[in-house]
């Protein structure tokens, strides 16, 4: 039987907060500002998925940006086995595993 996890996914997410940053027509300087931080390269680093905003920060960017929480964070199943042991995956995809079925 197969385990299935979640966990965030750091790039995803990243790009997910870029995405949205550009869309609203902030740019990075302001998004700086508004939070207060001293550096842009925290703001980058999140972008690039080299790190993750805190909570404090998550929740801000979700009301400057009108999105919930849950809409900047992007997450990824991880499928650790099959009964076989084996892991499931098509085309660099891991797939859920359900009974005799596969779902992406």
């Amino acid at each position: 039987m197969a385990t299935i996890t979640t966990c965030i996914d750091q790039v995803a997410t990243g790009e997910n907060i870029k995405n949205m940053i550009k869309q609203s027509g902030y740019t990075v300087k302001d998004i700086q500002a508004l939070l207060g931080l001293t550096y842009p390269q925290t703001i980058y680093k999140w972008q690039n998925g080299e790190s993750l905003p805190d909570y404090e920060n998550l929740f801000a960017l979700s009301k400057l940006l009108n999105v919930s929480i849950e809409g900047l964070i992007q997450h990824k199943f991880i499928i650790s086995e099959n009964e076989n042991g084996q892991e499931l995956k098509k085309d660099g995809e891991t797939l859920v595993y359900f009974a005799n079925s596969h779902a992406a």
